[in-house]
């Protein structure tokens, strides 16, 4: 079983973060040990071995306390047991970050934000948020994690949930209230105000922006605003405000809530699948 830890404390306009992870109850096969202590055929071959080799049991050796090598057709193989699995839990420190917020006043005529953040275990400075959310195993030595892939959130579970209960109802419980505030308070914010909980649309509002907080990175976005009905508008005001400054992005329609289907695919259904209407 694996398992992760991540807290955020704070105090003042200083915060921290941590953030360990680890297993428990996982075992993991000696190979070495396996190999070098019953595998008689690679010591034939002049493999280093290890010195528990001496302690087999063996008619010239009667006090041994390692099973004894059995020939192949008495079924027994002494390699198949649990004297080759050792133990491996663990619980790893993976990151420690301490940051500062200063005033906002003090950064009036920049693009500061005022926060300042220090990851001590890469001495990066970065003002603002950092693009990679989750970090990397620093004990990687080649293409595998020791942090595992997140696949569901609970966060996510929680604020779904209490999205269904408002679009079941067409009203705003307090058990879908508590259920955004939980996600809420565990990240050190208040509870939703009186006003955000008034009418089903300031709620439904409030979790469209608690999800884009929370899952901020994660890939849930755009799907969050096409369930909203808010892709369109949210997406033309950004480029609004981009083509403000010079830039020239075109505008997006009611056709970009899907995605443009290949024309391999179309060729290879014998155009049984249909292009999406606008592409």
């Amino acid at each position: 079983m694996t398992f992760s830890i991540n807290n955020t404390f704070r105090w003042k306009n200083w915060d921290a973060n941590i953030y360990l992870y680890g297993s428990l109850n996982g075992w993991k096969l000696n190979d070495v040990k396996y190999q070098s202590i019953y595998g008689v055929s690679d010591l034939t071959y002049g493999v280093n071995a290890l010195s528990e080799i001496k302690n087999r049991w063996s008619p010239a050796n009667p006090t041994g306390t390692l099973p004894g090598v059995a020939e192949a057709s008495s079924g027994v193989d002494p390699a198949s047991s649990d004297f080759f699995f050792e133990k491996s839990w663990y619980l790893r420190l993976d990151n420690v970050s301490i940051g500062y917020n200063f005033p906002s006043k003090w950064f009036k005529e920049t693009n500061v934000n005022g926060q300042l953040m220090t990851k001590d275990n890469s001495t990066q400075l970065s003002y603002g948020a950092l693009p990679l959310k989750y970090g990397k195993d620093p004990d990687m030595t080649d293409a595998h994690s020791g942090i595992d892939v997140v696949v569901y959130r609970y966060a996510d579970v929680l604020l779904t949930l209490s999205e269904c209960i408002v679009r079941n109802t067409g009203s705003v419980t307090t058990e879908a209230i508590n259920l955004v505030n939980r996600v809420r308070n565990r990240a050190g914010l208040p509870a939703l105000t009186d006003t955000q909980t008034a009418s089903t649309d300031a709620f439904m509002e409030a979790i469209l922006a608690e999800r884009g907080h929370e899952f901020y990175l994660e890939g849930l976005r755009r799907q969050d605003l096409i369930r909203f009905g808010k892709y369109v508008e949210y997406a033309n005001q950004r480029i609004a405000d981009a083509n403000a400054t010079g830039k020239s992005y075109f505008t997006v329609t009611d056709a970009h809530n899907r995605f443009f289907i290949p024309q391999t695919f179309i060729d290879e259904s014998k155009s049984a699948i249909k292009q999406n209407a606008g592409y």
